[in-house]
């Protein structure tokens, strides 16, 4: 199944796949909203548009054996997205304001790969936060975006990576000036988790 029209689709609630089978999503095709299921168990899931999970307290469910993401998997605004078995990732994981992605397997960021995370203010769910079940290799970039006019104070910290075990880390942080001679550090010192610190 191929989603390759020259439009846009929002706000799809379900797509399922045959039992077997690779399941595409073209440039230019967006899938967002109100949650559902996006594949089937037994197949392949290609993403190469946008995938957005972007309703409070709604889930966008990826169950397919592998999920290949060339385009972006985001989540924002409340909004939860779960993948089940993600291949190393060399496109964009998007981890908006107050959006929680569920990664249930080990994940692999690339050297080509890039995690975008919002921080709009100090409560978690003015965080954007990735959930890895298992491993997490990393590499690759990480831009952090301040979004809604927030500026922390310093000593203000932002937990927004967790996982069982960790290997490498971003080659390139981008967004860490505060400005006023501020800025953040990126806090790798608890064995499960990544933090950001003001």
């Amino acid at each position: 199944m191929v989603f390759n029209g020259p439009t846009t689709q929002q706000n799809l609630n379900v797509v399922q796949a045959t039992a077997s089978g690779t399941l595409t999503l073209a440039p230019g095709i967006t899938i967002r909203g109100g949650g559902g299921t996006l594949g089937a168990t037994g197949t392949t899931t290609i993403v190469q548009g946008l995938v957005l999970a972007d309703a409070p307290n709604a889930r966008i469910e990826l169950p397919a054996n592998a999920v290949t993401n060339q385009g972006t998997l985001g989540a924002i605004g409340g909004g939860i997205l779960r993948v089940q078995s993600p291949t190393p990732s060399s496109a964009l994981l998007y981890a908006g304001a107050g959006g929680l992605i569920e990664l249930l397997s080990d994940f692999t960021q690339t050297s080509a790969g890039t995690l975008e995370v919002e921080v709009g203010g100090l409560s978690s769910t003015q965080v954007g936060h990735v959930s890895v079940a298992a491993g997490a290799t990393l590499a690759g970039t990480l831009n952090i975006a301040r979004v809604n006019g927030f500026t922390p104070l310093a000593g203000a910290r932002f937990q927004f990576m967790t996982f069982s075990t960790r290997t490498g880390l971003f080659d390139t942080i981008n967004g860490t000036d505060l400005g006023g001679g501020h800025t953040f550090a990126l806090d790798t010192s608890a064995a499960t988790e990544l933090d950001l610190l003001a």
